[in-house]
């Protein structure tokens, strides 16, 4: 006779790892450029893509003003990680913020012409 170890504790281990996981979400990267503006200089715009989208972001290159100057804009270029879904609600977010935004050659928001 062969023992019985489908109730220790070992099996329900092995049966929770060989058990399917949940379907994964799609996820994207999008990468952008950023102009923001001198009056967001103190608040943590980047940061919130992150904490309030979800978003991974890696920061590829930053030009900041310097920190005597409250006139001019921060340069980012980033590359954000997430659900198209979060994506579009951070850009949202950034828009409101009157952010300028770059994705590839073209400006999501037409208020001057960069090339990439």
């Amino acid at each position: 006779m062969t023992p019985d170890f489908s109730n220790s504790p070992q099996a329900a281990s092995v049966a929770a790892i060989s058990e399917p996981s949940a379907p994964t979400t799609h996820r994207i990267r999008q990468q952008i450029r950023l102009q923001i503006p001198p009056e967001y200089a103190q608040e943590p715009v980047i940061s919130n893509l992150a904490s309030r989208y979800e978003l991974d972001v890696n920061i590829h290159s930053a030009l900041l003003a310097n920190s005597n100057s409250a006139q001019e804009s921060g340069w980012f270029d980033l590359e954000l990680f997430g659900t198209p879904t979060r994506i579009q609600q951070a850009l949202a977010y950034l828009s409101q913020l009157h952010v300028q935004i770059w994705a590839g050659n073209s400006a999501l928001e037409s208020r001057g012409s960069f090339r990439w």
